[in-house]
């Protein structure tokens, strides 16, 4: 029997790379795409927001301009429990620049994951959103936390989780030791920006870059540690792979915390400078509806939910038309507007 062979073009030939470091590749394609269309979501209250490149470079540089003030420096572990929104995305690429380590929390996490992924993390500034769905993330945070936990001008203090000093929220709560989102921001104003750029040039891509945990199936989530050369990779590759240019519209609702989603929705479409089309959590009527209003080209999700867009009533008067992206094998053949022959590429457990 003959032995397999895997070949390709040594890492400084391959074409279509840039930078091998998260916040090299956000300022990269940031400035290359700055008018571009990034983001399109509709926040709580049903608004549709938009974003380009430039608004989420410039947001995401203040978010890092703010942590740098709270003391985060290489390598220091920031949580991030949301659902997709912009937030997400500005944090993340926010921490990266600051030159953090951004720990992506699982949101179907019970409250004892959720503990056990606050702890082994050694997380020091956490963000969260108040909650996803039937989940009340302010309400788990304060069980879990204790009630001998405190904060005084800004640092939080807890003998459950010893390292972390910041709890942030990004929606309106008033929890004592629970810091406004737009409060910490102002901590941006200590800090020149061009500290953040120089924090840019000192980030290498076999620094740690991100912790994913495992779906914790068969026991408790396990932590998976990526350099930012692994997630840059994986996220240039990504636009290559799913042939997207800079008139996509890439939707998916499985979260950011896999690192699968991770390169494939998020850094495959900010790659090539397309949008992305933002749902926090997976309703398959609200996608059906998205996916035929917003025109979206390419679509990344599970076969289950494949299975209930199907089922919506939304479906029978929805115009997938503008699909290019989308394999024929799933269920939008059966719909009289989808006319798309392209193969989708197979990612799936890519997180374990």
């Amino acid at each position: 029997m003959r032995l397999s062979q895997v070949s390709g073009p040594v890492l400084g030939e391959e074409a279509g790379l840039g930078s091998l470091t998260l916040p090299g590749f956000f300022y990269e394609v940031c400035q290359r795409y700055a008018s571009n269309q990034a983001l399109v979501w509709r926040d709580l209250s049903g608004e549709e927001r938009h974003y380009t490149y430039s608004q989420l470079y410039d947001r995401s540089s203040e978010i890092a301009q703010a942590l740098v003030a709270a003391g985060v420096g290489k390598g220091t572990r920031v949580g991030v429990l949301m659902s997709n929104r912009p937030e997400w995305i500005m944090t993340c690429f926010g921490i990266a620049m600051a030159g953090g380590v951004v720990v992506a929390l699982n949101t179907f996490s019970t409250e004892q994951e959720l503990a056990h992924q606050i702890s082994v993390a050694d997380i020091e500034i956490l963000f969260f959103e108040q909650g996803v769905a039937n989940k009340n993330f302010v309400s788990m945070l304060l069980d879990i936390l204790g009630s001998e936990s405190q904060n005084t001008s800004g640092n939080f203090f807890s003998t459950i989780f010893p390292f972390l000093r910041r709890v942030i929220c990004v929606d309106d709560v008033e929890v004592n030791y629970i810091e406004p989102f737009e409060k910490f921001l102002l901590l941006a104003n200590k800090v020149e920006q061009k500290l953040v750029l120089a924090m840019i040039e000192k980030c290498h891509p076999a620094d740690d870059a991100l912790i994913f945990f495992s779906s914790g199936t068969t026991a408790m989530p396990k932590a998976i540690q990526q350099s930012h050369r692994a997630a840059t990779l994986q996220s240039w590759r990504a636009g290559q792979w799913y042939q997207l240019d800079s008139q996509a519209r890439f939707w998916s609702a499985n979260g950011f915390f896999w690192s699968g989603n991770f390169a494939m929705a998020l850094g495959g479409t900010l790659s090539v400078g397309a949008c992305l089309i933002l749902q926090r959590y997976f309703v398959a009527e609200e996608a059906v509806e998205l996916l035929s209003s917003q025109r979206v080209t390419c679509v990344f999700a599970w076969p289950h939910q494949y299975a209930q867009l199907r089922d919506t009533q939304a479906w029978q008067h929805a115009d997938f038309s503008a699909m290019n992206r989308v394999d024929p094998k799933n269920v939008f053949s059966s719909h009289p507007t989808f006319n798309c022959q392209w193969l989708e590429p197979n990612g799936y457990g890519a997180t374990e």
